[in-house]
């Protein structure tokens, strides 16, 4: 009699080696993919690194870093990845070929000089009224830190609101405006205090009435600890964020600062959405166990407002060499394998690790059996 053997999760070379690229783009963090809803998937990279790869390091004199950059493929059935050849990114290549920019870069006035965007929060398009893309972003400035390390800070939030998704995203027409939820970091030097980041994670959820769009926000204690708010809407008025619901613990109201946490030890890079397990949907959260912590964890709930289960590790990454790090996990449902949930995490290192070895600031990819999953309560 043969016994049953415990699923767990395992890292995906095949998926590894999408992102592993000798030109053009070769290196990014965050990571997150959006299903675009028309057969493509839409990539969002944070600082990214575009030149030429060669023996296995990034060529210094011949790379730049940019602030982001978006890629985007055809969905393939059955969670196999693209061919290399097969994903496209905004900035030309080969490198070289054309000046590369980042792909969103904040209009004159609308923030102060030196403010940059990184495409960490999530997206949905929107069909209703018209059809339309809204990406949720972070604007980030300088924190005055004065030894330069850690020199940034949120200093809000911008809804970019793309009019014809169906073209290739390097001809997007892009409008922005300030979300008014998203609060700054405070400067260096500042006291602590409370605020708060919204929508880094968008979710449909079917069954739950007409507001039936769910938006998970962070909010960041002036004791540091990060628990997770949600707050709801529909397709009409996602684009104005002051006429969101938030739930309050009790019930949904229209006061955020009134949101009550869902849990403690929520990170600012997570992911939720809905998949299915055992013929049943379930909401399904996708973070790091903490900041540069190696462990993945995932949370699991019946509804976005909860309760939502216990945490529960499903991955550990190796460890990548001294003064390496790892952070950022996101999960990928429909890029996953019938029975998994493809997973990704960055992984970095000081600078100088990071040019010499190209294997490092990328995505690392992970496929996770849903039977790893805890029940939702």
């Amino acid at each position: 009699m043969s016994g049953c053997s415990t699923p767990r999760a395992t890292a995906d070379a095949e998926w590894d080696a999408l992102f592993s690229r000798a030109d053009g783009w070769n290196g990014g963090d965050i990571a997150r993919s959006i299903d675009l809803c028309d057969g493509r998937t839409l990539w969002l990279f944070g600082d990214s690194i575009f030149g030429p790869v060669v023996a296995g390091s990034r060529v210094g004199n011949s790379s730049k870093m940019f602030r982001d950059a978006i890629a985007w493929h055809d969905t393939k059935r059955g969670g196999a990845p693209p061919a290399s050849n097969a994903i496209t990114f905004a900035s030309p290549e080969p490198f070289g070929a054309t000046a590369v920019t980042p792909w969103a870069q904040p209009v004159p006035g609308l923030w102060p000089g030196g403010t940059w965007y990184w495409l960490m929060n999530d997206g949905v398009r929107i069909t209703a009224t018209r059809d339309h893309f809204l990406l949720f972003a972070t604007a980030v400035g300088p924190s005055g830190n004065p030894d330069g390390a850690w020199n940034f800070r949120r200093v809000g939030g911008v809804i970019l609101d793309i009019d014809s998704p169906s073209d290739s995203p390097d001809r997007w027409c892009v409008h922005q405006r300030i979300n008014p939820l998203v609060t700054p970091d405070p400067k260096f030097g500042e006291p602590a205090r409370t605020r708060e980041n919204h929508a880094v994670a968008v979710v449909r959820v079917p069954g739950e009435g007409a507001n039936d769009l769910f938006m998970f926000g962070v909010r960041t204690g002036s004791d540091g600890v990060k628990s997770l708010i949600v707050g709801r809407t529909n397709d009409l008025e996602l684009t104005d964020p002051v006429r969101w619901l938030f739930f309050n613990g009790s019930k949904w109201t229209a006061s955020h600062e009134a949101a009550a946490p869902l849990f403690p030890g929520a990170q600012d890079e997570c992911s939720v959405h809905r998949v299915r397990k055992n013929d049943r949907g379930i909401l399904v959260l996708v973070q790091s166990e903490a900041f540069l912590s190696r462990a993945i964890v995932v949370r699991t709930a019946r509804h976005p407002q909860g309760p939502w289960s216990a945490p529960r590790r499903v991955y550990e990454a190796p460890d990548n060499g001294p003064g390496s790090f790892v952070y950022a996990a996101k999960g990928h449902p429909h890029l996953s394998r019938p029975g998994e949930l493809l997973v990704t995490y960055a992984v970095n290192a000081d600078f100088g690790r990071v040019f010499r070895d190209a294997s490092l600031y990328r995505p690392r990819f992970v496929r996770v059996p849903l039977g790893l999953l805890p029940d939702p309560p």
